[in-house]
Order: C-alpha cells, then structure tokens, then sequence
C-alpha cells in the first residue's frame, strides 16, 4: 500500500470521527440560535454572559421558575399581606387579640395545663411536675430505689433475726419434715406417750405392753392384786 494510499485512509479516518463527535455536541447543546442570552453564536461565551449575570445579582422572575405554579407565582409577586391571602383565597379576621371566647389568641400566645379543657387535677400536676420525685408524689408511688427499701424493711421484718438456716419458707418447711399436717401428725404422736398428768389417757392393750417394755415395768397380772391381806394369807399358813 502506497504512503499517498495511508495518508488517505488516516485523513478519511480522522474526518469520519470529526463527524461524529459535531453531531454528538450538535445532539447535546442544541442549537445556539435558540439560546436567550445577547450571544447566540458562541456557547461559551453565553455561559459566560449567564454567569455574568447571575455573579452581579442578575435577577430572575417568577416566569423563569419552571415548576412554579400559577398560585406559587402570585404569591411570590403579591405587593403585600392582603394580595398573599387573595391569591390562596384567604379571609381576614375581625376578632380583637385577646383570651376569652369571642377574642383571638395572639400568635405567640402559650397554652398552659389549666387551658386544657380536659384535664384533671392529677394530669395537670403530672404535666406541670418540677421532676420524677414530683411526679411520683402525684401519683403516689414509690422510686425503685424506694420500692427496694420497702421490700428488703418488709422481708427483715419477716425474718425478724431468724438464724440462716431458718430464715427461709423451705427451710422451716424442711424443719418441718415438709409435712403440711404436721401439727396433726405431732398431735397423734403426743397421743401415743405415756402421759405424767393427772389426766386418763385411753391406751389399748397393745400400746400398754410396748409402755411397759419401753421403760422395764411389770403389768398388773405379773404384779397381781396389791389389796391383797398377806397378813391373813400367814395366819392361815399356821393353822
């Protein structure tokens, strides 16, 4: 291939790119006729006007706004207060500043808890509480650390000194022998001992036996009858 051959393709190659990249910047700034700026023919320089325009406070109106609405507009050219409420349909009031029923509130007018229609005395105290200590005071109720105190009072009070081992419900119920008749059960077995009083006591045959063997003594047929007249039994061994 000859050099003339090269050159050209590389001339044919450079100029089809040229084309491509004026018709992308053709597609993408538009055309400058239509620009509104005093330049049209020289897109910097109208970015340059524009900047220009806008570094000096160049101003801008409520046309310019593109998403600016016909009630946005008036508004923004309304010359005083009565024309901004013309333009969103606003009305005016009549009534006097002031606090009772048939005046308006001042606008920096502050609501306290006794305007509150509804409210009590307890939520109007609970709104108006200084701190938590005030507001536990309304509703009468303990702080945690109150409520820790009264419960460890309550359960000192309960234990009242008890030994360790003792100073529990399982472990009296285990002192107990976890019997829940147990008084009963202490009762019944009272009623099987020999008594010491004067008072009878109903025991039968058999629990008079193991009396008697628990603590060595003799029963009323080996001793026999302590009435008898020995006396009388040596007299007659005379005769």
């Amino acid at each position: 291939m000859s050099l003339v051959t090269q050159v050209s393709d590389l001339a044919t190659r450079t100029g089809t790119e040229i084309k491509t990249v004026r018709t992308e910047v053709a597609a993408t700034t538009g055309n400058l006729a239509s620009l509104s700026t005093t330049t049209k023919d020289n897109l910097v320089a109208a970015i340059n006007e524009v900047l220009s325009a806008v570094g000096s406070g160049g101003s801008i109106d409520a046309d310019s706004i593109t998403d600016a609405t016909t009630i946005g507009k008036a508004l923004i050219r309304a010359a005083n207060e009565a024309a901004a409420r013309s333009a969103i349909g606003a009305g005016t009031s009549n009534l006097a500043l002031g606090t009772t029923a048939g005046t308006a509130k001042a606008g920096d007018y502050q609501p306290t808890a006794a305007n509150i229609s509804d409210s009590t005395s307890t939520g109007r105290a609970l709104l108006t509480a200084a701190s938590a200590t005030a507001a536990r005071g309304t509703l009468d109720v303990y702080s945690e650390a109150e409520a820790d105190a009264a419960i460890t009072a309550a359960v000192n009070s309960l234990i009242d000194a008890a030994p360790g081992t003792l100073d529990t419900l399982n472990e009296l119920a285990a002192a107990l022998g976890n019997d829940p008749n147990f008084a009963t059960t202490v009762s019944t077995a009272l009623g099987n001992r020999v008594r010491v009083d004067t008072a009878a006591q109903g025991l039968n045959s058999t629990q008079q036996g193991n009396a008697r063997t628990n603590i060595g003594a003799a029963s009323a047929a080996d001793v026999g009858d302590t009435s008898s007249d020995f006396v009388a039994v040596f007299e007659s061994a005379l005769t």
